[in-house]
């Protein structure tokens, strides 16, 4: 190689200088010469490093560094594209719960259309029996072979994937369908994270699992605060409510949280290795402190102890990660600015609803005051009932002009007056159902720590009106059973409210010929045998609509079971024999009963038919075979335990009798022996004599898997099972569906049992 020949070449760097290339500069024009010198540089620097492969550098320690692109090429940003990948996942997956909500729809629809022109076909022509109707309605019901095999499929999944669950105390109870989500859910996300990067930590290349990780966490946050809000659409689009899709907001929060983690630990070793203190860095670790504090607030344990503390604390902690992860990282903020937007629009809206629906502003009025030129007096205090029914529950009863609500839905209580935090509320299931003439909205809330206890003690009688509360709702999505054949009802305590408004709704619907149900089964544990005074005005007014059904030929057989769990002999006594002319395998009934004869006077007063009559409550209950006719399946009916052998109206404290103060309407409502100017006789509790004609007593708990099997033999269509209780009665309920509906006892001709659960506040 000749010395006046020159190789251009890249150096070390990357860069190559034109010092040798030109002459030297010239004393007379120096800025000229660096002009020219800057220019030629910045050209042929630019060229090469886009024509010539580059060139590594020998280092010190004989191993090839990573080559280092220009400052000024901007490194590929596929991490960010990728956040935005994920949404089509996301979108995909609410996409997928919109159709199978269609599909569910359409086919209750079609079922309940096909069972109402069956009964009016029934009933217009007299040439159909309703043996023969029920024979029909059972075969078409049933399908053929194929739909047999295709309905075992189905049961085999449900007890797979939603009747199986792990342990509750953590989170909440957890099917195996909810698990299977969240591991799918974060699979998907770690392949987001992982694709097409070249090394896992941020010095050794520009595509890194680091960065991508942290870009990931960001775009989780709008689904995690949509999914969290009261008042967001995907509940309406897919018919779960808020609180089910808790399991999705789970989901994307356990993967935010793991992403932010696998961030943040990627990038400690280069941070802590240069000790970088930047405010950056700093906002960093609050975003992650908050977060992870956050998650550790939300086992389900610190929610039943300390509720008031979970939501305070979870609002700090998510308002701690959001303006860290904000300032952390600045360029994402357009996920982040979202996210705060849903939580503020939610925010905003239930506050606009709390001040509509409860007249809390001047400038609010009433449409009554509005017409007597009247200014509304800032309604928190109107139409509030509360009653001490037992020394740890109470029923609250509070009425709002044109509000309404749907059986199975829930309202948020607020007491600002008794509470430190203006937006402390609490869920409860609404018991009853709105009628034309008051829309009063009845409410059992049991007394725990907190604000339960505090609006116990802010009581000065057993009956106290005027409290200032708040209501805002209804929040749930309405459930309708009206398909259905067979209808069971499992309550423990307090989670009778659930149960009790799709009882009453069911059969209000039955009444105006706008449902197929023809079994309904109630079965209620309580603790003694007083607490059905807090249920009794419901049962009345279920006697009712039963009456006014058979009337209109779309008459229920309707039954409520009631588990009496923890009897004192001291308090109640309880009757020798507990049931009659056994169904699930009691004794005979045997007679001198006491003060019970006199009860059995007042049902058959005829003392010939008395006398042959077994001392139990027998009527409107069905038969246990579709060969019997409806109005044989009475004279054959489920048999009911006697009434305690005592005169219950002794037992009723003031308090007590308060439970047959009117509150659903019952001036239009009212009972058949009231409009015929005939005063209903009362048997106890609260109870017409009506209505007590319908319920049987047992003592113990009751064996779910025998109810729901019975119930599955006898049931002439599609069948469901809807509980509200505790935890263990969930899962015993799960477990008795589990029992009963095999693939092998579907194949066999055992109809679908549709399963229902409850978990308001679990």
């Amino acid at each position: 190689m000749g010395e006046d020949q020159i190789v251009l070449a890249p150096s070390a760097t990357g860069s190559i200088t034109l010092s040798s290339l030109l002459p030297q500069p010239s004393p007379h024009s120096p800025s000229l010469n660096h002009t020219l010198n800057h220019t030629l540089n910045h050209t042929l620097n630019h060229t090469l490093n886009h024509t010539l492969p580059s060139t590594p550098s020998n280092t010190t320690d004989g191993h090839d560094a990573t080559p280092t692109p220009p400052p000024h090429v901007r490194p590929p940003k596929y991490h960010y594209f990728a956040s935005r990948y994920s949404w089509i996942w996301i979108s995909s997956t609410i996409l997928i719960l919109i159709i199978l909500h269609l599909i569910r729809t359409t086919r209750h629809k079609r079922r309940l259309k096909q069972s109402l022109d069956r009964r009016r076909r029934q009933w217009k022509s007299a040439r159909v029996s309703e043996r023969d109707f029920a024979l029909e309605e059972l075969e078409q019901s049933k399908g053929g072979w194929v739909g047999r095999r295709v309905r075992a499929l189905g049961a085999g999944w449900r007890n797979v994937m939603y009747m199986r669950g792990f342990p509750v105390w953590l989170y909440m109870p957890e099917t195996v369908a909810d698990a299977g989500f969240t591991v799918l859910y974060t699979v998907v996300y770690l392949f987001f994270c992982l694709h097409r990067t070249t090394s896992w930590f941020p010095a050794r290349g520009y595509v890194n699992a680091a960065n991508q990780l942290g870009v990931m966490s960001f775009s989780q946050l709008p689904i995690i605060l949509l999914l969290v809000s009261k008042n967001n659409p995907i509940a309406s689009l897919t018919g779960i409510t808020y609180q089910k899709l808790n399991y999705l907001h789970r989901a994307s929060s356990r993967v935010c949280l793991l992403t932010s983690w696998g961030h943040a630990l990627l990038w400690t070793p280069d941070v802590w290795e240069i000790g970088d203190t930047r405010p950056y860095l700093l906002w960093g670790i609050a975003a992650l402190t908050g977060f992870t504090m956050l998650w550790l607030t939300s086992f389900r344990f610190i929610r039943r102890m300390a509720w008031e503390f979970f939501i305070v604390s979870h609002i700090l902690f998510s308002l701690l990660y959001l303006i860290g992860a904000y300032f952390h990282w600045s360029r994402l903020s357009y996920w982040v600015w979202p996210a705060m937007l849903i939580w503020a629009f939610d925010r905003c809206l239930r506050f606009i609803k709390v001040a509509y629906i409860n007249k809390i502003s001047p400038f609010i009025q009433s449409r009554l005051d509005a017409k007597k030129g009247k200014r509304s007096n800032r309604g928190p205090k109107r139409g509030v009932k509360v009653e001490l029914l037992e020394h740890d529950v109470m029923r609250v009863t509070i009425e709002r002009e044109g509000w309404s609500w749907k059986a199975g839905q829930h309202a948020f209580i607020s007491a600002p007056s008794l509470t430190s935090s203006p937006h402390e509320s609490h869920p409860f299931s609404i018991a009853n159902i709105p009628t034309s003439t008051s829309n009063a909205a009845s409410f059992l809330i049991r007394v725990h720590s907190g604000f339960t206890k505090r609006l116990l003690q802010a009581l000065h009688s057993d009956v106290e009106e005027g409290l200032p509360l708040l209501i805002e709702g209804p929040y749930g999505y309405p459930h309708s059973l009206d398909s259905y054949s067979t209808v069971v009802l499992l309550a423990g305590g307090t989670g009778v409210t659930f149960t009790s408004s799709h009882f009453l709704q069911i059969l209000q619907n039955a009444a105006s010929g706008r449902s197929a149900i023809k079994h309904l089964h109630l079965v209620w544990h309580i603790r003694h045998v007083s607490h059905i005074q807090w249920i009794a005005p419901l049962l009345n007014l279920a006697a009712e609509y039963a009456t006014k059904a058979e009337q209109t030929g779309a008459g229920v057989d309707w039954l409520v079971d009631i588990y009496v769990t923890k009897s004192p002999s001291a308090n109640e006594p309880w009757p020798p024999n507990a049931i009659s002319e056994p169904e699930r395998g009691g004794g005979g009934l045997e007679s001198g009963l006491g003060l019970a004869d006199t009860l059995l006077e007042r049902i058959v007063p005829d003392p010939a038919s008395r006398s042959s009559t077994p001392l139990s409550f027998i009527s409107h209950s069905r038969s246990h075979s579709i060969s019997h006719s409806r109005s044989q399946s009475r004279s054959h009916s489920r048999s009911h335990s006697p009434a305690p052998s005592y005169r219950p109206d002794e037992l009723l404290t003031p308090k007590a009798q308060q439970v047959r103060i009117p509150l659903l309407g019952d001036e239009q409502d009212g009972y058949e022996g009231a409009q015929n100017g005939e005063e209903e006789e009362d048997a106890g509790w609260g109870l017409t004599m009506k209505a007590w004609s319908y319920v049987r007593w047992n003592k113990g708990r009751a064996d779910l898997r025998e109810i729901v099997e019975e119930d599955a033999r006898e049931a002439e269509g599609a069948m469901n099972v809807s509980v509200c209780g505790p935890v263990q009665l969930l899962q015993a309920s799960k477990k008795a569906v589990r029992e009963v509906s095999t693939m092998q006892s579907t194949r066999e001709g055992l109809m679908t049992i549709d399963f229902f659960e409850e978990t308001l506040g679990a």
